[in-house]
């Protein structure tokens, strides 16, 4: 049955938005081909072909000699003498290659000419390379290498805007690029092969196929070759090319090596290499731009019109990745495929695609809405009055509708009776009403939470915010919060990891402190039926991933506070306990030892009485005294440091001569009968007396000059240097002991700490807790420098002034 033919012409009118975008976008990709945009895109695709294919074996028969510089450092700086080059063909005339390519132009007369051009006569198959100025101009050989030269080739690397040399030009003015001109010669001497004539080349472009990194190939060092250390008679019959590759002199980037690049003489051996193997590359023609422009772009665009976004994407995809590797197998098979183009062209038409179907949905939305607002306001209106009407569900809706007066015959436009779409439209109007109504009971509840509540799409978009979000993060409804969350509520990371566990069991709940105050951040996944993408009717379909959150901010400084006060209950208890229970140990060591020795002494001296001879006596008794001594150190100390916790240890600074008290302490602490000074003393002050505190003093020195003697050599000395001036003294109290672990020496003023190197020497560790109360009450300082095995140095600074006259004597 045949169609009318205004019938077809509707047809074809509609289909025409269908093909149009595939050809704007054919349209736009051939002359962004032509025009070379994107041309740094064509180059990545271009070398990520090669990378995907890999590396392809060089041809055996090229041999690369490097003037690396390891040889520019031994013979000489570039260019080098002549003299290196005749003895190098000298060295291969024994076992000489099949052709010698030099990529060197010599253009520079030398003395040595003669020698070099008899050297290359004698071998008769050496290809000299020919070099351009900028004005197009030829760079010869001197005449007299050019005579014994069997061939000639340019030297020219054109590179492309990134960079990497893909092509050579393989005749300018009618002269073969090296690597075919060393093709040519090896032809004529060894075995032919088939290379293409000028007219064979299309567009006097030679498509490189590289083989993989410069490394790969077959190199030698031309200092190696030179001083024997390579036998030449691996050359023979070889295809050898000798060019520089010292640093810096012409890089060449190629898609294996561009960091770092290799040197100009591998392009020829590439090129060598194609022509041997016949592998170079076959790039697609001109005709391309005219397949994309007339068939695929439409095509692509008829096709994709007709489907679901969800497919098109899906099929642009398997597209892109089908074509991408086509590219690669087509590249394998020494075909260079356009890769870039097609996948901007696929790309564009299904964008364009896209937008225009977006277009036309927004404005037939939109004239669906006018329509619905123009004819049904009155009625919405009235629609909140519940108990005189009620809500106008789908079917009344097409019963009002279908009675309406939309002509002067009744007669309904055609735009409107597409039922699908005017379902969809009816739907979102009473759906809009009920979720009206319940948006305004959930805003009246939102708005008076104390918990700040932000509802938005997945991508961050807010939808709504109650006035404490609001206020926490500088939001309105349409913006992201996701600016405002990041970087003062939650990391990068962090916010990436929260979004990958949404919609899982546990909900993402991190705590933010701002300033002063502690919220609580809790992230509720928001599931709702989402519509199918198709042209049938409303669908709903559960998602696997949330299409929106809830973010919700809780104050929750009162309970911080709560919980860092128990924890501090908490510590302060277990830090009691601990501390107690070192101390009972320490006490009961300390105390236990020398009570031992006095029961000792006295059952020694009971049971033995006046056997015991009188000098042995006197050691007894002297022995007891020394532990009543130790005994009342240990309790002295523990006085004083009650003192300090209770606060009854009082700063009480008089006048002081400096000079007396440090000579009276060090004749407490080392009697004038003992046999070796021990305490050196050395004072420097310009003041008679100073104002301190002479038994705070008299603590903090005696503790530190007691653990310098108690854990240094008894042959080694303690020095005392104590320096005053007029607002300040200075201490010093160095040994040549054991030395402090660094590790210990932050934990070196707490009580009851010592360190782990002292070993059975006796103490309590509150000596040195007590110098650094004492030295806080002066207003003072103590720093400690000390190393492992050389010894420690304490050094004190107190505050004082100078006494004298004005500060008597209380």
């Amino acid at each position: 049955m045949t169609l009318p033919f205004h019938e077809l012409t509707s047809k074809a009118r509609q289909c025409t938005w269908r093909w149009l975008p595939g050809l704007f976008a054919a349209t736009l990709t051939v002359l962004a081909a032509k025009l070379g945009v994107f041309q740094s895109f064509q180059s990545f695709t271009y070398n990520g072909l090669f990378c995907l294919r890999g590396s392809i074996p060089w041809d055996q028969r090229v041999v690369v000699v490097e003037i690396d510089d390891q040889s520019i450092q031994n013979l000489g700086q570039f260019p080098l003498d002549r003299q290196y080059y005749t003895r190098f063909l000298q060295q291969l005339a024994n076992s000489p290659p099949s052709v010698i390519g030099i990529d060197i132009v010599l253009s520079e007369v030398s003395d040595d000419d003669a020698d070099l051009a008899s050297a290359m006569d004698h071998l008769n198959r050496v290809v000299l390379g020919l070099g351009w100025n900028n004005n197009g101009e030829a760079i010869l050989p001197v005449p007299k290498l050019t005579d014994h030269a069997v061939n000639i080739g340019h030297v020219l690397n054109r590179q492309s805007d990134d960079g990497v040399t893909r092509t050579v030009e393989p005749y300018i003015q009618s002269v073969p690029a090296l690597g075919i001109a060393i093709a040519q010669a090896y032809d004529l001497i060894q075995e032919p092969i088939n290379i293409p004539d000028e007219q064979a080349f299309d567009s006097q472009t030679f498509w490189i196929n590289w083989p993989g990194p410069s490394q790969t190939a077959q190199s030698y060092s031309f200092h190696d070759v030179l001083t024997g250390q390579v036998d030449t008679r691996i050359f023979q019959d070889k295809i050898l090319l000798l060019g520089s590759t010292a640093s810096g002199d012409s890089p060449l980037f190629t898609p294996f090596d561009r960091n770092p690049p290799t040197a100009g003489v591998y392009l020829h051996a590439a090129v060598v290499s194609n022509l041997l193997q016949g592998n170079r590359l076959y790039r697609v023609g001109p005709e391309w731009n005219l397949l994309m422009l007339l068939m695929l772009g439409p095509l692509l665009g008829l096709v994709s019109s007709y489907r679901t976004w969800r497919f098109r994407w899906m099929s642009w995809l398997v597209i892109c990745v089908g074509w991408y590797a086509l590219g690669v197998l087509c590249l394998s098979l020494n075909i260079l495929l356009p890769v870039f183009w097609p996948i901007l062209l696929v790309t564009t038409t299904y964008g364009l695609t896209e937008a225009v179907e977006r277009w036309r949905a927004n404005a037939y939305l939109h004239a669906e809405v006018y329509r619905l607002w123009d004819t049904y306001h009155s009625d919405l209106i009235t629609l909140e009055h519940l108990d005189t009407k009620p809500p106008m569900s789908a079917t009344n809706f097409h019963t009002r509708w279908a009675s309406l007066p939309w002509s002067s015959n009744g007669e309904r436009p055609a735009r409107f009776t597409r039922s699908v779409a005017i379902q969809r439209v009816s739907q979102l109007a009473d759906l809009a009403d009920l979720f009206g109504r319940s948006q305004s009971l959930h805003a009246a509840i939102a708005q008076n939470l104390s918990v700040g509540i932000i509802a938005a799409d997945l991508d961050g978009t807010v939808w709504m915010c109650n006035p404490v979000a609001a206020s926490l993060l500088q939001l309105t409804v349409g913006r992201s919060f996701v600016n405002q969350l990041i970087p003062d509520w939650a990391t990068v990371d962090h916010w990436n990891h929260i979004l990958a566990q949404i919609g899982q069991s546990e909900l993402p709940r991190w705590e933010v402190q701002r300033d002063n105050t502690w919220f609580e951040l809790t992230i509720e996944p928001l599931f709702y039926p989402k519509q199918s993408d198709h042209d049938g009717p409303l669908q709903n379909v559960q998602v696997e991933k949330p299409p929106g959150l809830l973010l919700m901010i809780k104050d929750i400084t009162a309970f911080k506070q709560v919980e860092t006060d128990m924890r501090n209950a908490l510590a302060e208890a277990l830090e009691f306990s601990e501390l107690k229970t070192r101390f009972v140990a320490m006490a009961s060591h300390e105390l236990r030892t020398p009570l031992s020795v006095i029961r000792t002494c006295i059952e020694l001296l009971r049971t033995y009485g006046l056997e015991i001879p009188p000098e042995r006596h006197q050691d007894y008794l002297e022995n007891m005294k020394a532990s009543v001594m130790t005994m009342k150190a240990l309790i002295d100390d523990v006085l004083v440091l009650g003192k300090t916790e209770a606060r009854g240890l009082k700063l009480d600074p008089k006048p002081l001569d400096l000079t007396l008290f440090c000579q009276n302490l060090i004749q407490q602490i080392q009697p004038d009968t003992s046999p070796v000074e021990r305490v050196h003393l050395t004072i420097d002050t310009h003041a008679r007396q100073h104002i301190l505190d002479s038994d705070l003093l008299f603590l903090i020195l005696n503790n530190l000059l007691s653990n310098a003697l108690k854990y240094s050599p008894e042959e080694t000395c303690v020095y005392l240097d104590v320096s005053g001036r007029d607002d300040s003294v200075l201490i010093k109290v160095c040994d040549r002991g054991m030395g402090i672990p660094k590790e210990y020496q932050k934990h070196l003023f707490e009580e009851f700490h010592r360190g782990p190197n002292v070993g059975k020497i006796p103490g309590t560790g509150l000596g040195l807790s007590i110098v650094k109360r004492c030295v806080d009450l002066h207003g003072g300082t103590i720093h400690v420098e000390s190393r492992m095995g050389v010894g420690t140095t304490f050094s004190v600074n107190l505050q004082s002034r100078p006494g004298g006259k004005t500060y008597p004597l209380k």
